[in-house]
């Protein structure tokens, strides 16, 4: 969500100056989110009867709903890919760090909730030009800042092609897009990451900073 919001901020406010932004998985184009779309798709789906009925979104809800989308992998797997690091005797704090990070979540403010299920996931608005915070348009085409925008070709909770929606709709001069063989959180975790992705963003920044 950070890079969904960081979007919508920076086409909003003209001052400061944002010179660039990075991408890491962002969804900015939700017309296909996958699994998703099928399981928040409009009227089966309706997001004022879970924000009515709860009021406070229990970070469980959300949490197993996203871990439901891979059900084998979140539930068996992870700790399969434990138990083999012990086995094998490698480090296990990236997994620990992994596992902190999937599992530290909070709860949900409703109405929340609410806007980014029906104004992303159900209508799509930002794409089409139609989301407003208060009363302002949010028109991604006023987005200037050099754009740094990575994927992972495996991911299945923002597919690339959602990401890749900022790159057609920024004014941006300098755009780029890169899409990696790793899932969500292989961007940032791990020793693919470490040597693949990590040295991408470097040399990008230290380029533009």
């Amino acid at each position: 969500m950070g890079g969904t919001i960081t979007t919508i901020y920076a086409a909003l406010f003209d001052t400061p100056k944002i010179r660039n932004i990075l991408y890491l998985a962002a969804p900015i184009d939700f017309e296909d989110a996958g699994l998703s779309s099928i399981w928040l798709k409009a009227p089966e789906f309706d997001p004022d009867k879970v924000a009515d009925t709860f009021q406070l979104v229990p970070k469980h809800f959300i949490d197993t709903g996203v871990k439901m989308l891979r059900p084998v992998r979140n539930f068996w797997g992870t700790y399969t890919r434990l138990w083999k690091s012990i086995d094998e005797g490698t480090p296990i704090e990236a997994w620990k760090a992994l596992n902190k990070w999937v599992n530290d979540n909070v709860n949900f403010p409703g109405n929340a909730y609410r806007q980014w299920i029906k104004d992303f996931y159900q209508e799509n608005k930002l794409m089409k030009g139609q989301l407003r915070i208060k009363g302002q348009v949010v028109d991604m085409n006023s987005i200037t800042a050099s754009l740094l925008v990575l994927a992972g070709e495996k991911d299945h909770l923002v597919l690339p092609h959602q990401t890749e929606g900022i790159i057609k709709h920024s004014s941006s001069q300098d755009k780029t897009f890169e899409v990696f063989p790793v899932g969500h959180g292989g961007l940032v975790f791990g020793n693919y990451a470490k040597n693949n992705v990590y040295p991408v963003i470097s040399q990008w920044l230290a380029q533009r900073s």
